[in-house]
């Protein structure tokens, strides 16, 4: 489901996390989440996120997803996301158009993609990158940054330092970031 009101990028069902065995990995600070009138969701604070490779049809991202009860939902994509890739929504034909710059150097590989509104109900998940890698964060300069963003082998995440020493991850000893 795509959410203009969620805050955060992309939340996960917890039942359906569970029933697809996907790694859960703990915050180290708990976030609160909020429905529309602002008052606390009954389904309690966020403590955990699952780290996923998405394919909407050949639109491919690897992504955090806060892990919540959502209800009928597997998946709610919100703001930060939509702002990121802004699809375009053909409301009269149902269709939706992934054209995005952002979309067309990060996330598909050649052209523009058009589906269904109801194909977005069929989105895949691949857990299986992730279980063997640990993230390993660390400050590269603008140059190396740009090599890293080339090699298949390297997760790039965009977390702030802020992000990071809040304690976005739970990250353990022998992964934390080296010291500045």
């Amino acid at each position: 489901m795509l959410d203009s009101g969620a805050t955060g990028k992309g939340f996960i069902d917890e039942s359906f996390a569970h029933t697809n065995k996907l790694t859960l990995y703990e915050l180290r600070n708990r976030r609160r989440l909020n429905v529309v009138d602002g008052r606390p969701s009954s389904a309690g604070d966020i403590t955990h996120v699952v780290k996923l490779n998405m394919d909407i049809k050949g639109h491919k991202e690897k992504m955090l997803f806060y892990v919540t009860k959502l209800g009928k939902y597997n998946v709610i994509l919100g703001k930060p996301w939509l702002t990121d890739h802004n699809p375009i929504v053909n409301w009269s034909t149902n269709v939706v158009t992934f054209n995005s710059d952002h979309c067309r150097k990060y996330c598909m590989e050649k052209g523009q993609y058009q589906l269904p509104v109801s194909e977005l109900l069929f989105v895949k998940f691949c857990n299986h990158d992730y279980t063997a890698t640990p993230i390993n964060p660390r400050r590269v300069g603008a140059a190396a940054f740009h090599m890293l963003t080339k090699n298949r082998d390297v997760d790039v995440f965009s977390l702030s330092l802020y992000e990071i020493d809040k304690g976005w991850l739970n990250l353990g000893s022998s992964q934390k970031p080296p010291p500045s």
